[in-house]
């Protein structure tokens, strides 16, 4: 399926799967900042999602193949030895060789150091603006990771959080995870701005110029530190007993947060 795909894209491409944090990683470890146009080659855990991003976001990549994510398939290590085989292919950035996320995500000591990740690519330039006084609350996280983690505020932390605020936050969520806090939900739209379909174009001036960001593991969070600004992670909790996400060693572990809040 991806034999050849270099051809087909007729120029050198990025690789990555996953989520948009995965994609924002994807898109830091330098390539993307020294090419005039790329091609990208995206497994994704929601394809309309990443293909809107890729467009309104990153106009240096030209030509995309946004596919679902093939993580799971029996196919997966053949379309990988077809893909970083291409003469093409550029970089995958954090995605592990021959697909052993646990085997090689666990030893990672420094994502930054490792994968060759910039804690401030120079694609961030592109939305800086004005700092303004904005507090930014990214509530909960849309993940593909269920069992292994939550990754949500919990109600009693989320109204302290809103209660020290010196102006009122905006919340970045969708009406979707919104249901999550279904019993208290007035009680927030009244203490916050609920920010609902916005555009990425939008959501990215946002949160590159706000003043603080507090966010549990998600994409908001990956922007938020990698335009430098103040960001507290909300640590996700386990329903059970569970060994530690090997993913932390990617998006967690050696990210400056200011400060790190258990739950």
């Amino acid at each position: 399926m991806f034999k050849n795909i270099g051809t087909k894209l007729n120029t050198k491409f990025l690789w990555g799967i996953g989520g948009l944090g995965d994609f924002l990683l994807i898109m830091s470890d330098g390539n993307y900042d020294s090419y005039d146009e790329l091609g990208l080659v995206f497994w994704a855990n929601n394809p309309p999602i990443i293909k809107e991003l890729t467009k309104q976001c990153f106009p240096k990549i030209t030509k995309s193949i946004i596919t679902e994510n093939y993580l799971g398939s029996y196919k997966a290590r053949d379309y990988y030895q077809q893909i970083v085989n291409d003469p093409m292919f550029l970089s995958k950035a954090h995605i592990p060789s021959n697909l052993e996320y646990v085997k090689e995500w666990s030893k990672v000591i420094d994502v930054f150091d490792k994968y060759n990740i910039n804690k401030h690519p120079l694609w961030i330039n592109d939305w800086l603006s004005n700092e303004t006084e904005n507090v930014i609350i990214s509530p909960l996280g849309g993940s593909s990771d269920r069992d292994w983690k939550k990754k949500i505020i919990k109600k009693e932390l989320l109204f302290s959080i809103i209660d020290k605020c010196e102006t009122k936050p905006l919340l970045i969520s969708t009406e979707k995870e919104m249901e999550y806090y279904l019993g208290y939900r007035k009680s927030i739209e009244e203490r916050c701005m609920l920010i609902y379909d916005w555009s990425f174009e939008d959501l990215f001036s946002l949160i590159v110029n706000s003043k603080i960001v507090y966010s549990v593991d998600s994409w908001v969070k990956t922007l938020s530190m990698l335009a430098g600004v103040d960001t507290v992670l909300i640590e996700s909790y386990y329903d059970r007993d569970l060994p530690k996400d090997p993913g932390d060693n990617i998006f967690i572990e050696n990210w400056e947060f200011v400060e790190r809040i258990k739950q």
